[in-house]
């Protein structure tokens, strides 16, 4: 005799998902933290999509509701991100402030 079907898990709340979202959280981690010097909008819009992730996997680990261990990843996504956003926002301070005083330098001549 055949067990009875199970109804499907929707889509996102498998265990995969939580090491889906500690993996891409690392991954823009490591995307913000290289074009830091580069593109700031990448580094920040990158850092601004990773640390939700980051947290919302963490939050799942802590749960117990994720079977695979992917803590790590989670937790590394979150430092990378959270450094690329504070370095990102702060490069973005300077650039403009360099900008400003270009551009008083400027309207002075």
């Amino acid at each position: 005799m055949n067990p009875p079907p199970t109804a499907p898990t929707p889509a996102g709340d498998g265990p995969g998902s939580v090491k889906g979202m500690a993996t891409a959280s690392m991954v823009l981690g490591i995307v913000s933290l290289v074009f830091a010097l580069f593109c700031m909008p990448v580094t920040i819009v990158c850092a601004l999509v990773g640390l939700p992730l980051g947290f919302i996997a963490l939050s799942r680990q802590n749960k117990g509701t994720a079977v695979v261990d992917s803590k790590g990843m989670a937790i590394a996504g979150v430092v990378m991100n959270a450094v690329g956003l504070v370095g990102g926002i702060i490069l973005a301070l300077v650039a403009g402030a360099m900008f400003a005083g270009l551009m008083a330098e400027l309207s002075q001549t």
